[in-house]
C-alpha cells in the first residue's frame, strides 16, 4: 500500500481510526508509514470505540466523530521475514515486528503471557501460537512478530491446552498475531488499502459482493452480517 495525506480520516488515538477511514492516510497519520512509502501495513479489525477524537500528528489532522459501525487500529508494518524463529535473537530491536512462519505444537517451553508484554523471547514461537490460540497443534500459520522490551515478571498461564512457565525479570519479550495475507489479490482500490466506502448513512453502500471476502469486514455490518468485525487481522497491499 502507498501511504498518502490527501484521504479523510476520523480518530487516531491509540492508532485506532474508524473503517471507512482512508486506510494509506491513516497509516500515514499513525506513524507506520511515511507519505509516498509502499509497505505492508497490518491492521486489526476492532470494535466501536464510542468516540473518534481529533488529533494532529505526524503532519496529518484527523476528524472527530461520535459513535461509529467498526473501527480499524493499524498495528505496524513489518520489517522483515525471517526463518529463525527464536526470538531472542532479536533482543533490544524494540518495536521491529518480524514475519515468521511455524507450524503450531505443545512441546514446547513457554514463559509467562501477560497483556503488556506478552512472552519472554527465550519461549518456544511455535507453542506460544497454540498457547495463544493463534495456531492448532499440527497446523502451519504466518505470524507478525513484535519485538518489545523486557519485564519485571512472566506469570504462569494454563491457555488452550498449554500451561506456561513463571520466571522472573527478563530481558526481552514478544506479542504475537496471526494474519490474513491479501497481498495475492488483483489490484483494486480495495487492495490497495484505497476503500471507497461512502461514510455517511444516506450514501448507497457498495455491495458485499464487489469486493474481495477478505476485505468484507471493513464495509459497515449491514454489507457484511455474517462477518465477525471484532476477530479479523488483514495485511494491506
Amino acid at each position: 500500500m502507498k501511504a498518502k495525506k490527501d484521504g479523510k480520516i476520523w480518530g487516531g488515538k491509540n492508532n485506532i481510526y474508524t473503517d471507512d477511514s482512508d486506510l494509506a492516510t491513516a497509516s500515514c497519520h499513525s506513524g507506520a508509514q511515511v507519505a509516498g512509502n509502499v509497505d505492508k501495513v497490518v491492521v486489526e479489525i476492532v470494535a466501536d470505540q464510542g468516540s473518534y477524537p481529533s488529533l494532529t500528528q505526524n503532519g496529518i489532522t484527523s476528524n472527530k466523530y461520535g459513535a461509529w459501525k467498526g473501527a480499524y487500529k493499524i498495528i505496524g508494518v513489518p520489517t522483515t521475514k525471517v526463518t529463525d524463529p527464536d526470538m531472542s535473537k532479536y533482543r533490544s530491536k524494540n518495536g521491529e515486528m518480524v514475519i515468521v512462519r511455524v507450524t503450531g505444537r505443545t512441546s514446547g517451553t513457554v514463559y509467562g503471557q501477560n497483556s503488556s508484554y506478552g512472552y519472554m523471547d527465550k519461549s518456544d514461537l511455535a507453542t506460544a501460537a497454540v498457547h495463544a490460540g493463534l495456531l492448532k497443534p499440527g497446523e502451519t500459520g504466518t505470524l507478525y512478530v513484535r519485538i518489545k522490551s523486557g519485564s519485571e515478571k512472566h506469570e504462569a498461564v494454563l491457555k488452550n491446552g498449554v500451561q506456561s512457565r513463571s520466571y522472573g525479570k527478563s530481558e526481552g519479550t514478544f506479542k504475537i498475531r496471526k494474519c490474513t495475507d491479501i497481498t495475492s489479490l488483483p489490484e483494486t482500490p480495495e487492495t490497495q488499502g484505497i476503500l471507497e466506502v461512502p461514510r455517511r448513512p444516506a450514501a448507497t453502500i457498495p455491495a458485499a459482493t464487489t469486493l474481495p471476502p477478505p476485505l468484507c469486514p471493513m464495509l459497515p455490518a449491514t454489507c457484511c452480517p455474517t462477518v465477525d468485525r471484532t476477530a479479523r487481522f488483514i495485511l494491506s497491499r
